[in-house]
Order: structure tokens, then sequence, then C-alpha cells
């Protein structure tokens, strides 16, 4: 397992994309993603009896750019929900009824953080 100050980074076919937030559009590089990884690593331990899981899976996880110009780290995803950036980790397999981890994403003085950990109730396939 790697240390959590250690990253990898896949072999991406961007090295940024771009999210329309409530603030307008945002530009996020590789290297954002790596902060954001740590952030989110230093939040899940601020509650290591629920989220040792989380915490060990982004351990070993790598941040990457996808073909599509998605931008990930490890299972969790960039995306934009009501305006606001966030990291969403989607529950497999896909049921009626499932869970979401919701990372709530800020930026401030130029870097990306995690605000907060939520869960999201999510209704359908």
């Amino acid at each position: 397992m790697m240390a959590a100050d250690q990253h990898q980074i896949y072999q991406s076919a961007y090295e940024s994309v771009a999210i329309e937030t409530q603030h307008g559009l945002e530009q996020v590089s590789l290297d954002a993603l790596q902060q954001l990884r740590q952030s989110l690593r230093e939040k899940l331990a601020q509650d290591p009896v629920q989220y040792t899981a989380l915490a060990r899976e982004l351990d070993a996880s790598a941040v990457f750019i996808d073909g599509d110009r998605r931008a990930h780290i490890g299972a969790w995803q960039l995306s934009v929900q009501a305006g606001r950036p966030v990291l969403l980790r989607q529950q497999m397999p896909r049921t009626a009824r499932m869970l979401f981890y919701v990372a709530l994403l800020a930026k401030q003085d130029g870097k990306w953080r995690v605000e907060a950990i939520v869960l999201q109730k999510v209704q359908g396939l």
C-alpha cells in the first residue's frame, strides 16, 4: 500500500478539465487534482472509524483525466451539482436505492480543498 503522501498519476490524455460552477468556468489541472486528493485524504482521516475503507482505497488510487475529459481521483469523479464542484463516489453495483459519498469542494486562495463529505441518497438505476 502507498503512504498517504505518495501519489500516482496515470497517463492522462489531458492536463486539465474545465467545469462550469456557480462562479464561472474553472480549469482543474492534474496538479489541482493532486491537491484535492491530499485534502480528501485529510478529511477522511478526521473520522477514521467511518471512512477507513475509503481512506485505504484512496491511498492506492491514482489521479487521471480520462478520454472523455472526466477527472478522477481513484473511484471519485469530479462533477458539479447545483453549480457547486464536488467529488462523487458512486456505488457499484447499481441498485434501486443507493448512497453516494459526495465531497463538497471549494477553491480558496487559488487552491482546491474538500470542505465536507456527505452522503447523498439516489433513487433509480
